[in-house]
């Protein structure tokens, strides 16, 4: 089933990749490469834009705390795109796509673009139109908040981007707290370029319980190994060197 409908893969199975490469332990991080790789071979093309994402940021994060990539960095890319696209149309994008497919077959995805990027457009304006959430929700896969405010009203929006935000702290310093080239930083990296794809593009299945679960399991787990971390490090503490 995940075959025929690959865009589902970036809920289903590089969130918990994600989490395979976080808790850093022998058998996850067997499990988490034969996830990643499964995802691969879908050809999936939210897949490829998530692995695109986590590239840019490995080179943004450079620059900037992975605090302020999430959720502020992809609100921003966020609103590019909606912009790109209400003004200038998707032929930019298109474009885009057309120049990358010459490449393979496989990276044709010109009729998934069209319809997601015209949707979040009209999806957009009927969410800043209904501030207590629309009677009709989208359908469509799209920008997790713009399909987030449709159905939880503007109040629901700045909620999960509070939870975001929360997520993006514990994040910066569970990714302060490991080794360069290591597996915790690959997964730190995977899941900053999932949650871009899924702010920015796709929230195919996000926003019901299966995403929101997956994304507190990973939350949990991350505020979890901060405080071991803490405490271990803490002096006077019964976990701390000395």
């Amino acid at each position: 089933s995940f075959s025929k409908e690959p865009s589902l893969n970036v809920i289903y199975f590089m969130l918990p990749a994600c989490m395979a490469f976080l808790r850093n332990a022998r058998s996850s991080l067997l499990w988490g490469s034969t996830i990643l790789t499964f995802c691969v071979l879908s050809l999936s093309g939210s897949v490829f834009l998530t692995l695109a994402f986590t590239a840019v940021w490995w080179l943004l994060l450079r620059v900037i705390p992975i605090r302020f990539a999430v959720p502020y960095g992809m609100l921003i890319l966020m609103a590019a795109f909606l912009l790109t696209v209400e003004y200038f149309g998707y032929q930019p994008l298109m474009d885009g796509i057309t120049y990358i497919a010459q490449y393979g077959d496989f990276l044709t995805k010109t009729v998934s673009l069209t319809s997601r990027t015209t949707g979040a457009v009209v999806h957009m304006d009927a969410a800043l139109a209904s501030p207590f959430g629309s009677a009709t929700i989208s359908d469509l896969p799209g920008p997790w908040l713009v399909n987030s405010a449709l159905a939880a009203g503007w109040v629901g929006v700045l909620l999960l981007v509070w939870f975001l935000s929360r997520l993006g702290r514990q994040l910066d310093v569970f990714h302060s707290n490991s080794a360069p080239r290591s597996a915790r930083r690959l997964g730190c990296l995977l899941l900053v370029g999932t949650l871009a794809t899924v702010i920015v593009f796709n929230d195919y299945q996000m926003g019901n319980y299966s995403g929101l679960i997956l994304l507190a399991f990973i939350y949990r787990t991350v505020q979890l190994r901060n405080q071991r971390t803490e405490a271990v490090t803490t002096p006077g503490s019964r976990l701390s060197p000395s």
